[in-house]
């Protein structure tokens, strides 16, 4: 009797460790992917005159610690000052695509994995300051867990 009622001690205890450990797993899967946005002006302008194109660069990272669980995206949200003429979305491994406008679709981003998406922005004219905003995008359904560095905005005067 004292067998059968060790066996059932030590299956107990094993079933135990194994559902923490499976719980800590599920823990780290519902944390998610957390993508960041950050961005700069190309040639650091802060003003230009109107009749000069304006090149804002956005960057996704994945800061991890997983892979997306959908295509990763990156989607311009406002646009103030200007009009976009043209926009190039490229992929961690180079390769410049066209976006699915307004959003650059880049498919599962790994951790520690960016992308880069570039406007090229037209001043609407003179005195009207230049304003991109780009927010990431999670097309699965796991949520970013750091939501407060999703969206970016950069900014431009015009004399």
């Amino acid at each position: 009797m004292n067998r059968f009622l060790a066996k059932i001690v030590v299956l107990t205890v094993l079933a135990l460790g194994v559902g923490l450990v499976s719980s800590g797993v599920s823990q780290a899967k519902s944390q998610g992917a957390d993508l960041a946005v950050t961005g700069l002006v190309a040639g650091g302008e802060t003003s230009t005159e109107s009749f000069h194109l304006i090149v804002f660069v956005f960057t996704l990272t994945n800061k991890g610690p997983l892979t997306t669980d959908g295509s990763a995206d990156l989607t311009l949200t406002d646009v103030q000052g200007g009009t976009i003429v043209d926009v190039m979305c490229v992929l961690p491994n180079g390769f410049g695509i066209n976006p699915d406008f307004p959003s650059c679709e880049t498919g599962p981003l790994g951790a520690k994995q960016s992308v880069q998406d570039t406007y090229v922005v037209q001043p609407s004219g003179p005195g009207t300051p230049v304003s991109v905003r780009a927010c990431a995008g999670n097309e699965g359904s796991v949520p970013d867990p750091v939501s407060s560095n999703d969206c970016k905005t950069l900014a431009v005067a015009i004399a």
